[in-house]
């Protein structure tokens, strides 16, 4: 199977890579899906979480820290919880609230036995 691996909310997701961005982002899951005690993601638990620590303006000055996430777009079109598709480990997993936007990065899968497509 070449799936890739399923976020769950120990996964480490920050709003973008090096230089700047690098935001810290915290999801808790609400689905009934769990892989070794973490709840496993759908994209709504995603939308208004919090960024912390994003580093975007320390690259330009007119440059705005990403605050929340708006929405996430690699999703599972196999595995759903609650009707929703999973999320998935991807290069690009959504996008923040900044200027420019960050593009959601997971850092940090931290479980390697749930794969989806």
């Amino acid at each position: 199977m070449s799936g890739k691996n399923v976020v769950t909310d120990s996964s480490s997701v920050q709003c973008g890579k090096a230089p700047g961005h690098q935001g810290s982002i915290t999801v808790s899951g609400h689905g009934p899906l769990t892989v070794g005690g973490a709840r496993v993601l759908v994209a709504t638990d995603f939308i208004g979480a919090s960024v912390a620590g994003c580093k975007n303006q320390s690259v330009s000055s007119s440059n705005v820290p990403c605050s929340t996430v708006q929405g996430v777009s690699t999703i599972s079109a196999c595995l759903t919880v609650g009707g929703q598709g999973v999320v998935l480990d991807a290069p690009i997993a959504g996008a923040a609230v900044g200027t420019p936007p960050g593009t959601l990065t997971v850092v940090d899968v931290k479980q390697t036995v749930l794969i989806a497509d």
